[in-house]
């Protein structure tokens, strides 16, 4: 018995580790993408690309951090109104997420700034069009997948 537990946690555990290391290997693919496709958008020089992305990466990761508190208000707001929380608290609750919501547009604004210190106006213009082209792309990506399984799956 012992060792039929273990070897059921054993398949657990080897299954979540694997699990989080195909996240991972998931997130640094499109990661590099989006490193090839902006760089390709933006038509950076090697000099360019060496002063622009670490600003670049730091900008992102603020935008992540953004996210993430972004979603930790919605979840609290959901479970304010689940629990008849107080109109004070809720409005709180909800002026916090709204807050947020605006976040990376303000981290944008504040690093364009910067942008602008490392890269010719144009090839700042073109990363946030790059951007939203990427963003795009991944989107019809995600909805082409979607429906070839679909299909797949009625067949």
């Amino acid at each position: 018995m012992k060792n039929r537990l273990r070897t059921i946690f054993t398949v657990i555990a080897l299954a979540l580790v694997f699990q989080g290391l195909h996240a991972q290997d998931w997130k640094e693919r499109v990661m590099s993408e989006k490193i090839a496709f902006l760089t390709r958008e933006m038509d950076l020089t090697p000099e360019e690309a060496q002063k622009f992305w670490p600003i670049y990466n730091q900008a992102d990761a603020e935008r992540g951090e953004s996210f993430v508190r972004m979603n930790q208000y919605l979840k609290e707001l959901k479970e304010s109104v689940s629990q008849d929380a107080s109109q004070t608290q809720s409005q709180s609750l909800l002026e916090n997420y709204l807050r947020e919501c605006g976040s990376p547009s303000a981290i944008d604004l504040k690093y364009l700034k910067k942008y602008q210190e490392v890269l010719p106006y144009e090839k700042v213009v073109k990363l946030f069009i790059g951007e939203e082209k990427f963003r795009r792309q991944q989107i019809h990506r995600l909805n082409d997948g979607k429906q070839r399984r679909g299909r797949s799956s009625e067949d």
